[in-house]
């Protein structure tokens, strides 16, 4: 019949109609790579920047107002980056507050990421943190640590929130599954083995921060690794160098981590001049109290030695039952009573401890209640320890006072997520200019 369809026809007509019907399929990864090629190029403007912990300088923060305008901003950091032909002009237009804030504590400017990480979304902008640094800036700004103070944090969990007085935080902890294994390893009699998968990093939102439109008095002269350490579990009353009362500089005692369970520290309290953080790491808690042990322990073997002299031994004997009272309590109250009868009346607020003494004697002091000795003074030590044996004993009570009061009434406890080191080693990823309650 002519209007019959031969089977050479039909033939055709199948592999035309199987040809439609799989084109999904054979041009699938073709549109899927022409669209990861071209999407960026219509999302260009957005940046994708980055500071890092290197980038802040070591230098001491000086007291500077840490917003302006951002025209005021523009003029004064110029481009985003050292290269400004490189970058798109709405990227070097969009500086956020905390772009300014870095700048102005830290010398920081944003570095273009070139390429852009394939798994953040091209229609935003982002800044890239090291852990470390988000952690030394909430700590400059302080709000952290003031007004109503909330968190969602949980060890294990993968997103979380902060709401520290008017700054509001979102993190998300994102940890790609590997790649599925390529087909090539099907062949194989082994095991297929997944291509290689982004390391975990963090997406977040970060609003209304800095809160604070200057630095704060208590963080002139830190540097940013004074900061780090403090957050790490040094006392909160560190600086790598002090000044004293009598406005002579110190070198700390803390000089590794080991130390922070010697006494050296409290005594350093005492001839200080400086203000502590208002936030402590309080997974360190037992090595403060450590601490104070130590420094009771030194005041029984100093009254050992000298408890039948005619001015150390009233001395001592009342620093060891007013350390061993507060140690008890974990409280400096009741500490004047205790010493009214003796020449350290009055220590424990006393401006004046160890005015008279120099750098090299105001060392000897610390390093008398940072050692473990337990027997008696050396004989050629005798008259150099008896020479700052009053000021040190004044230091070591009026630091265990001033530290069991801060932490009763000053200090906070340090959220614990900026010391989680499941997430410290994570990049953050803030979407600069992110608004609140904007899911990712």
């Amino acid at each position: 019949m002519a209007g019959d369809m031969n089977w050479d026809q039909m033939a055709a007509l199948v592999a035309v109609v199987a040809i439609v019907l799989n084109l999904p399929t054979i041009l699938g990864p073709l549109y899927r790579k022409l669209h990861a090629k071209i999407r960026p190029l219509f999302y260009r403007g957005f940046r994708c920047d980055v500071i890092r912990w290197d980038d802040l300088h070591e230098r001491k923060i000086a007291l500077v107002p840490t917003l302006m305008s951002l025209s005021s901003a523009a003029s004064e950091l110029g481009s985003l980056t050292a290269d400004s032909s490189t970058t798109p002009l709405a990227a070097r237009r969009q500086l956020s507050d905390l772009d300014v804030f870095l700048s102005r504590v830290w010398r920081a400017t944003p570095n273009p990421v070139i390429p852009r990480p394939s798994y953040l979304p091209v229609d935003k902008n982002f800044l890239c943190l090291d852990f470390d640094t988000l952690v030394v800036a909430l700590l400059v700004d302080g709000t952290i640590a003031l007004g109503s103070k909330h968190d969602s944090y949980l060890p294990g969990h993968t997103s979380f929130s902060i709401s520290y007085g008017a700054v509001r935080g979102r993190f998300y902890l994102v940890t790609p599954h590997p790649s599925p294994p390529s087909s090539s390893s099907s062949s194989s009699s082994s095991p297929p083995t997944p291509l290689p998968a982004h390391a975990p990093y963090i997406l977040a939102n970060l609003t209304n921060f800095p809160h604070h439109d200057y630095i704060r008095p208590v963080i002139r002269g830190m540097t940013k690794i004074d900061l780090l350490l403090i957050a790490q579990g040094y006392p909160p009353f560190y600086r790598k160098n002090f000044t004293t009362k009598s406005r002579v500089t110190v070198r700390h005692p803390v000089k590794e981590m080991r130390d922070i369970h010697r006494g050296a520290w409290l005594v350093a309290i005492g001839f200080s001049s400086e203000v502590p953080l208002v936030i402590y790491n309080s997974r360190k808690m037992n090595a403060y109290k450590e601490a104070c042990g130590r420094v009771l322990h030194t005041l029984f073997r100093l009254h050992g030695i000298y408890e039948n002299h005619s001015v150390f031994g009233n001395m001592l004997d009342a620093a060891v039952r007013g350390v061993t009272r507060m140690n008890g309590n974990g409280s400096g109250s009741g500490l004047p009573s205790v010493l009214e009868e003796s020449i350290l009346a009055g220590c424990e607020d006393s401006g004046e401890i160890g005015n008279r003494l120099s750098a090299a004697e105001i060392g000897l002091a610390m390093k008398l209640f940072g050692e473990f000795d337990e027997g008696p003074v050396r004989e050629e030590d005798r008259e150099k320890v008896e020479r700052v044996l009053v000021e040190a004993v004044k230091a070591a009570v009026s630091g265990v006072y001033v530290w069991w009061q801060y932490v009763n009434n000053h200090g906070n406890p340090m959220p614990r997520w900026m010391y989680d080191e499941g997430i410290r080693h994570c990049p953050v990823w803030i979407e600069d200019g992110g608004v609140e309650e904007q899911p990712f």
